[in-house]
């Protein structure tokens, strides 16, 4: 009998980009095949607007303090903004749903919030910083230095519908963690699933994956091929492979385990590439 924990509880970042668009649209399919809550969170940048993680600076500047005002003031309308169309979403997929507001670092805010949640689903470019800045920042490769939860990072088309899946994995504890955490994820999904690695001793490489593949038979995926390359990871990943996916799994970190194989480098290259919804941990 399967006795892992069932998904139940998605975190849900939020800011006004396409991306995080497609994250609700995404958490809230999640949400249904799992029975779920997702759980929208805005975070007011307060450290970046004013420049100290405090809520008031009396040593301050008048000029300063009028600017940080105002940057807040044109905050409010967008975090509304972020958190209706949030509402609108979850409720026309009919989704259970809650929000929040925080103030301080995202990355740090998200971090802290994630622990108490089963998922976490955000954008693969992030826009956390919009009281200061309408370019990409860089939260969600900070939320990786330390993940406590699995984070499924979107493209901004992505509806949650995913049918081709390659699994990166070296056999470390990164890799494994990351396997047993998608294979509660996906239990509701029909996939083809692809796990590849890399390997000067084919022999070796093939134990590897085929030990994977061996835990995924057992928690009922069927449809699963092994693939063992002689070349390092990321010359394999590149653009024309990863687009032949729907989604790629891999680790946030890893020790060198199998030939130049880095998990942690397989996920910073693919949030590069960001054509590809990542299923990381």
């Amino acid at each position: 009998m399967d006795v892992s924990p069932p998904i139940k509880r998605i975190l849900n970042p939020l800011d006004l980009s396409p991306f995080s668009a497609a994250a609700t649209r995404t958490a809230c399919a999640i949400a249904k095949q799992h029975g779920a809550t997702v759980e929208g969170l805005v975070v007011l940048d307060f450290p970046g607007i004013t420049g100290q993680d405090v809520p008031y600076h009396a040593w301050m500047l008048p000029d300063a303090l009028l600017q940080s005002a105002e940057r807040i003031a044109d905050a409010k309308p967008r975090i509304s903004n972020a958190l209706q169309q949030f509402s609108v979403t979850c409720d026309a997929a009919g989704v259970s749903h809650v929000d929040s507001t925080h103030q301080g670092v995202p990355a740090y805010r998200i971090m802290e919030t994630a622990s108490l949640h089963d998922l976490v689903v955000m954008g693969l470019r992030t826009f956390f910083h919009f009281e200061t800045s309408d370019d990409p920042g860089d939260t969600l490769a900070k939320v990786l230095h330390a993940p406590q939860t699995p984070i499924l990072a979107v493209t901004e088309s992505c509806t949650g519908d995913w049918k081709r899946v390659l699994i990166a994995f070296d056999g470390s504890p990164a890799a494994c963690r990351v396997l047993k955490e998608f294979s509660r994820f996906a239990r509701p999904c029909n996939l083809d699933i692809t796990l590849l690695t890399s390997a000067d001793d084919q022999e070796q490489g093939a134990r590897c994956v085929e030990s994977a593949a061996a835990y995924l038979r057992a928690h009922q995926f069927d449809n699963i091929k092994t693939s063992v390359s002689e070349s390092p990871i990321l010359e394999v990943l590149d653009d024309l492979y990863l687009k032949s996916f729907d989604l790629v799994v891999a680790g946030s970190h890893s020790r060198k385990y199998l030939k130049d194989f880095f998990v942690g480098s397989v996920a910073r290259r693919l949030i590069d590439f960001g054509q590809t919804p990542v299923f990381i941990n």
